[in-house]
């Protein structure tokens, strides 16, 4: 039973960093064109092109993938939105692998760091 309400308030508490980061970056999304590399990331997402050399292929594609699937405001503020997400996502995940990491038992093996 002791697992059962850990696991609950775990998750309970993944949704409450969940949305307590979505209502903070939310709060400063930018509604509209950007300046900077963050013009660079609108541009390629319409036009499907690379704002940098390293690309960003896989973010281009889902950003662009996310602003023809969500018909709702200006091009630009779904783009800004799905950032957000991504954000949001990425805090409340960090603390499930927290969470996991400070709950695995400790190396039994008797090896020692090679440091």
């Amino acid at each position: 039973m002791n697992s059962t309400r850990t696991s609950r308030t775990s998750w309970l508490a993944f949704g409450g960093l969940l949305g307590a980061a979505l209502l903070l970056d939310g709060s400063t999304l930018a509604r509209g064109m950007a300046r900077g590399d963050a013009l660079d990331f609108q541009l390629g997402m319409v036009t499907l092109g690379l704002p940098h050399p390293t690309g960003y292929p896989l973010f281009t594609i889902l950003r662009w993938l996310w602003v023809h699937l969500l018909p709702w405001g200006e091009v630009t503020t779904r783009a800004n939105a799905l950032s957000t997400l991504c954000g949001a996502l990425t805090v409340a995940v960090v603390y499930r692998l927290g969470l996991q990491l400070a709950r695995r038992p400790p190396d039994r093996t008797g090896l020692k760091p090679p440091c």
